[in-house]
């Protein structure tokens, strides 16, 4: 979790700009999704004993999700449409990576 805040920063910059006061339930979504995104980027860590990761493109599509939802806040800055929109985004990565959702060969 120590990339949420980094995560946050960079979301937010992308989003407009920090604006808690005129925009707080979009400041808030983002923050959800800075945290979202944090998980979803810490279950790319090896765990011990394990020194590769799976990066197949299946498992890539969570990464993926992260990215969209910065473009999500970068399209209409302050718009909590495109919040939500980056909300849900991360939480589906976290969902296909958390439920252990694997591709088919």
């Amino acid at each position: 979790m120590a990339l949420a805040p980094l995560l946050l920063t960079l979301l937010l910059s992308e989003g407009g700009g920090w604006d808690a006061t005129r925009a707080p339930l979009w400041t808030g979504l983002v923050a959800l999704a800075a945290v979202g995104g944090a998980t979803v980027l810490a279950t790319y860590v090896p765990t011990r004993g394990h020194r590769t990761v799976d990066l197949t493109p299946c498992t890539v599509v969570p990464l993926v999700t992260v990215l969209a939802a910065g473009w999500l806040l970068g399209a209409e800055p302050h718009a909590v449409p495109g919040a939500l929109g980056a909300v849900v985004a991360v939480g589906y990565g976290l969902a296909h990576r958390l439920t252990g959702t694997r591709c088919r060969a």
